[in-house]
């Protein structure tokens, strides 16, 4: 397929790419990437005793000029594994240490824009510290009940906050699977 770059910064590339509808008609696609990193880690950090809470955080975004809330989250450095990715950007955004229980595949989140992917990693909080954020960062940690989750999350969109679709998938799949086992 042919591509270009039509614009680029340090972070993001916007391309185009020209490729063949079915009917064999010639198109174009614009899209982004990151053009410094192998992809992003979204981190699922729990505690081991029960209740288990979820730890999450409430992360200014500039692209919407408000807060989000979300899992921890971040851009994997070079030669760096996800796992390795996971656990620095745990600790970075909120202070707390922990072990992996569990690597997912590479998923991607907008496909139609991005071919930017996340692995989705579990992780056992162990320990907390002092976070590290990096200056442009302004984080708020948050530690939640994990059975509160769900009804947190709705009445924050029913108030009109932001929540990542990582977020709001997981917390309705855990809903789902609560109401459905019932």
């Amino acid at each position: 397929m042919e591509e270009r770059t039509l614009a680029e910064t340090p972070w993001l590339s916007l391309r185009e790419k020209v490729f063949h509808t079915r009917n064999g008609q010639e198109k174009k696609w614009s899209y982004v990437t990151r053009p410094n990193t192998g992809g992003g880690v979204c981190i699922i950090a729990t505690t081991r005793e029960a209740p288990r809470d979820v730890i999450l955080v409430r992360q200014f975004r500039p692209a919407l000029g408000q807060h989000v809330y979300e899992f921890p989250a971040g851009l994997l450095d070079d030669g760096e594994t996800w796992e390795a990715a996971a656990l620095r950007e745990l600790q970075e955004e909120t202070g707390y240490t922990g072990t992996i229980r569990t690597t997912g595949p590479l998923a991607l989140s907008s496909p139609g824009l991005t071919d930017e992917g996340n692995v989705v990693i579990e992780v056992v909080i162990t320990g907390q510290g002092e976070p590290a954020p990096e200056d442009e960062e302004r984080i708020e940690v948050l530690r939640w009940p994990l059975a509160e989750l769900f009804p947190r999350l709705q009445e924050l969109a029913c108030a009109g906050e932001r929540i990542d679709a990582k977020l709001w998938c997981y917390a309705l799949g855990r809903h789902a699977a609560q109401r459905d086992a019932t």
